[in-house]
Parts: structure tokens; C-alpha cells; sequence
């Protein structure tokens, strides 16, 4: 039976009572029941899983959710239950037919921090980054690194290319792009690609990043390439 938000509210206090006075292990129990509840994946194929643990920071309590192998990698931080009921509800969300949603279907998996990193960390990239990080993939010499899709703020989503790609993505308006990093001798730069707004809900959130994809579609027909993709590894 799923969690009502109250019940979260209610194990969300005494598990900060319990961090207050530096009781871990019955919080560790309070978060089980938190992570059972909470829709987290495993993908055994691949050796790629999503787990929760909840962790005391400076006698505050931190759920952490983690999607990597190793269980090396942090992609979440909820500190209240209102943020947990928010994520949860987040991962329940029904798809529409727009090529945004036929890409957030999409179990995609990249090492994390690109293809040549010294990480050697799988992970699972989250439903609402998908489309940006297949369109950034079809992009001649470009390559995701890092990517969030907001909970429901903070959506960026770090790649590595030329300027011409960093360019069409500044003509979108609602996307912030800023350079992080020149490499030296390949005529790549890291950047970073954000939404800047600050969303009520995921599902305006949702609109948002589909209103990107619209944008992308419009601006370059390469980008119709996401789409396509996203539409091909559905039908296999």
C-alpha cells in the first residue's frame, strides 16, 4: 500500500527527532520503510541500481538516492517530506505523445562524465533529461557529462562540443547556457545547460523542458534526430 503524504510527514518527524540526538540505527529503520515506498529501480543487466539511505549531516537527517554502480554516485538529496512525496510522485507521472515524453520512456544509461572519464560509472539518466541528452548526442563531436532533470528545480545538463551547439541551444529562451571550461587543441568546451526558472510542480517543470524540445525541433532539424531515436528504441 503506498504512503499517503501525511504518513511521509509522520516518519519524516520522528526520523528528525531521532537525527536530533544522534539515534542512527532506528533511523536507518524509519528509512527502510521510506525506500520501500519510494518507485527505486534496479536494472540487473547492467549492473546499474537505484537505492535509498538515509544519512546524518550535521544532526539533520538527509535521505540520499543513489544511481550507480559501486553506489558511488549521490543524484538526490531530500531533506523533508514534503521533497520525498514531490520525488515520488515525480516518477508516477503518466507520459503524453509529444517526442519529450517518447524520450522520457527511455531507459538510458551513460558512464558517467563521458565516454572517456576515469569514473567508470555507470548511471541511469532521469526521464526529463532524456530528450536534451539524445539531441545533444546526435550533434556532431558533442558528448553528455553530467545531467539533473529537477526536483522539480535545478534541470541542467553538462556536455562537452563545439560552439555552434552551445549557440543553437542560447536561441532557445528559456535555456540558460553558460561555458564552464575550455579544452585545449580540439576547439571543444564544456558547457552547461540550464532552466533557469523556478517551477511550483513537476508538471510545469514537464512543460517547460517539452517546450524545449519543441524549440529544438524548430530551431535545427538534426534535433528531429532525438525524436527518432527515442521512437526506435521503444519499437525494438
Amino acid at each position: 500500500m503506498a504512503l499517503e503524504n501525511s504518513d511521509i510527514a509522520n516518519i519524516w518527524s520522528r526520523i528528525e527527532s531521532l537525527a536530533a540526538v544522534g539515534r542512527r540505527a532506528e533511523m536507518g529503520l524509519l528509512a527502510a520503510e521510506l525506500a520501500e515506498w519510494l518507485p527505486l529501480i534496479r536494472e540487473a543487466e547492467i549492473d546499474v541500481w537505484e537505492q535509498a539511505e538515509l544519512r546524518s549531516e550535521r544532526r539533520m537527517p538527509a535521505l540520499h538516492l543513489f544511481n550507480a554502480r559501486g553506489r558511488r554516485e549521490t543524484v538526490a538529496t531530500l531533506r523533508s517530506a514534503e521533497a520525498i512525496a514531490r520525488f515520488a510522485e515525480s516518477r508516477r507521472r503518466a507520459f503524453g505523445n509529444t517526442p519529450w515524453d517518447s524520450a522520457a520512456r527511455l531507459r538510458l544509461v551513460r558512464n558517467l562524465g563521458g565516454a572517456a572519464s576515469p569514473h567508470d560509472e555507470l548511471c541511469l539518466i532521469e526521464p526529463g533529461a532524456n530528450h536534451l541528452v539524445l539531441w545533444l548526442e546526435s550533434q556532431r563531436e558533442t558528448e553528455t557529462l553530467y545531467s539533473c532533470e529537477g526536483h522539480p528545480n535545478g534541470f541542467y545538463v553538462t556536455f562537452r562540443g563545439p560552439n555552434r551547439v552551445a549557440e543553437c541551444l542560447r536561441a532557445i529562451p528559456i535555456l540558460e547556457v553558460e561555458e564552464v571550461c575550455s579544452i585545449d587543441r580540439s576547439g571543444l568546451t564544456d558547457y552547461i545547460a540550464r532552466l533557469p526558472a523556478v517551477f511550483g510542480d513537476f508538471e510545469a517543470r514537464d512543460a517547460a523542458l517539452r517546450d524545449v524540445a519543441f524549440w529544438l525541433e524548430a530551431l535545427d532539424p538534426v534535433s528531429q534526430r532525438a525524436g527518432q531515436t527515442a521512437q526506435g528504441l521503444m519499437a525494438a
